[in-house]
C-alpha cells in the first residue's frame, strides 16, 4: 500500500516511454527547464522498481540556421546582401553576423556584425568568385552570454562588368 505523499509524489511523473528499447530520446523540451527521470523495467514477470531520480536541465537554445542569403549585383563595383529575419528569441535580441570568401582564400572573414538584414559591400574586383554566409547571434540578456547559431549554406557571387547597351547597325549586301 502506497502512503498519500508516495502517491502524490507519482502524479508529477507522466510516462513518456514504453516499449523494448534501452534508450529514448525525449523532444521539445522547453530551454533553461530541469527535468526529473526515473525509469522503471517491465516484463511478463511484472513491474520493477523504479530507478533512482536522475535530473537533467537544458540550456538556452542556440539560434536557428538561416537559408543562404541572396546577393545583388548594384552599379559600381558593389552588391547587396540580404538574408532572412529571425525574431527574438524568449526576448532576448538577435543580432547577425556575415562573412565573406575571397577568391582562392581559405578562410572567410567578417563583413559585417549587426541588427540589419541587408549590407551592402563595394570595392569588389570584376570576374572574382565571392562567396557570403550568414549566421545568427542570440544576446541573452539574463547573462550577458552570446549564442552564435550555425552558418547558413553559402552562396556564390561573380561581379559581372554592366556594360552600357549600344545599337549596333549592320548592313548587308543584299544579292539582286
Amino acid at each position: 500500500m502506497r502512503d498519500e505523499g508516495e502517491e502524490l509524489y507519482l502524479k508529477l511523473f507522466i510516462p513518456i516511454y514504453r516499449g523494448p528499447s534501452h534508450t529514448y530520446k525525449v523532444q521539445r523540451l522547453t530551454e533553461s527547464t530541469c527535468y526529473t527521470f526515473r525509469i522503471q523495467a517491465v516484463n511478463d514477470a511484472g513491474e520493477g522498481p523504479f530507478s533512482e531520480l536522475c535530473t537533467f536541465c537544458t540550456t538556452k537554445s542556440i539560434p536557428p540556421a538561416i537559408k543562404a542569403p541572396r546577393v545583388t549585383q548594384l552599379e559600381g563595383n558593389a552588391c547587396e546582401i540580404t538574408w532572412e529575419v529571425v525574431p527574438p528569441m524568449k526576448g532576448d535580441p538577435i543580432s547577425y553576423v556575415l562573412q565573406v570568401l575571397v577568391g582562392r582564400e581559405s578562410e572567410y572573414k567578417q563583413v559585417y556584425k549587426g541588427d540589419e538584414t541587408t549590407f551592402q559591400i563595394s570595392g569588389l574586383q570584376v570576374n572574382t568568385d565571392y562567396r557570403f554566409r550568414v549566421c545568427v547571434c542570440r544576446r541573452c540578456l539574463d547573462t550577458s552570454q552570446e549564442l552564435s547559431g550555425p552558418f547558413s549554406p553559402s552562396v556564390a557571387f561573380l561581379l559581372q562588368r554592366i556594360l552600357a547597351k549600344r545599337k549596333i547597325n549592320q548592313c548587308f549586301d543584299a544579292p539582286f
